[in-house]
């Protein structure tokens, strides 16, 4: 997959997320927690800078794979990793926390960047256990 489609799906991802965020601020949704952690609400007891500093240095590691020849799965774990990540980076650098605002059944509250985290990890880790190249 060449680079500026990578990028383009990265901002598309994002941009949903950001989008989805706003939307629900601007009704007034009843459903927005501020989750001072990470995904699922873990480690909400660090400091939001601290969580801020991690977040971006692993994005900036992910983001070294997006210039790397890799599979299509492996781009868009990737892609997705690294989309997810700079939405939750967003809210966090903006508001001290991130929106979370999909609530399922009895599972943590999360929002689509956390989704996107979580399904680009696994596929990653997918690769891995079944020794594919990424």
């Amino acid at each position: 997959m060449q680079l500026k489609y990578k990028i383009f799906l990265v901002f598309l991802i994002i941009a949903i997320d950001q989008s989805c965020k706003q939307a629900l601020r601007l009704i007034g949704s009843n459903f927005i927690i501020l989750n001072t952690g990470i995904s699922f609400g873990l480690l909400s007891r660090i400091g939001n800078g601290q969580l801020a500093m991690i977040n971006f240095l692993l994005t900036l590691i992910f983001s070294v794979f997006l210039f790397k020849k890799t599979t299509i799965v492996g781009s868009l774990a990737v892609i997705l990793i690294i989309g997810g990540s700079f939405g939750n980076l967003i809210d966090r650098l903006s508001l001290g926390g991130v929106l979370d605002y999909i609530s399922i059944w009895r599972l943590p509250v999360f929002n689509i960047s956390d989704l996107a985290i979580t399904t680009g990890s696994f596929m990653l880790l997918l690769k891995l256990v079944f020794n594919q190249k990424i």
